[in-house]
């Protein structure tokens, strides 16, 4: 009886938080959905952050902004270079990672529970697509997953985060469609 009772209960909040905000187990570079900007972003130089040291980089990476996510990747690069920071190719992935992908976030709420029903565990929000963020990000991102470099070798989420990156203009502006008059 109390095992019955038990997976009534942990199993709406496993359902809430594995099936309503993202799978265990997936990446969130598995959800990008990737499309061509309508007007041009230009990528925020690194040299904008040059005389900033790592705590100041880091006030401005918890901004949800263009220029919090170029702090972000600039973050990442130090890390995956050692300038200034002590070299750790983890923590340099997981600055790419939060500079080049845009994750909507999940909110958890309570549900009590009323007579014999119990309470749960409800995930609101975060089953939304993962869109870019920084385009230099997402190319070092892919380019690590290429290499295995501080992630596990990938070469398909290398190819969809390069390509996305490089839609994004991560490798210079993209070319008109339009024939050159």
């Amino acid at each position: 009886m109390r095992r019955r009772w038990a997976i009534l209960m942990l199993g709406p909040i496993l359902v809430g938080v594995g099936g309503c905000a993202g799978a265990f187990g997936i990446d969130d570079a598995d959800r990008l959905a990737c499309a061509a900007p309508m007007t041009p972003v230009l990528p925020i130089s690194s040299n904008e952050f040059a005389g900033l040291s790592g705590e100041q980089l880091e006030d401005e990476a918890r901004e949800s902004s263009l220029r919090g996510r170029a702090a972000a990747r600039v973050l990442g690069e130090r890390y995956e270079r050692g300038e200034g920071v002590a070299a750790d190719v983890r923590k340099a992935v997981s600055w790419y990672r939060a500079a080049g992908l845009v994750v909507p976030q999940a909110h958890y709420v309570y549900s009590p529970g009323f007579g014999r029903v119990p309470g749960t565990v409800l995930a609101i929000g975060g089953s939304g697509p993962v869109t870019p963020g920084d385009a230099i990000a997402l190319r070092h991102l892919g380019e690590m997953y290429r290499s295995g470099i501080g992630v596990k070798p990938d070469e398909t989420r290398a190819k969809s985060l390069i390509s996305c990156a490089a839609l994004r203009g991560a490798y210079g502006p993209r070319p008109s469609s339009r024939p050159a008059i």
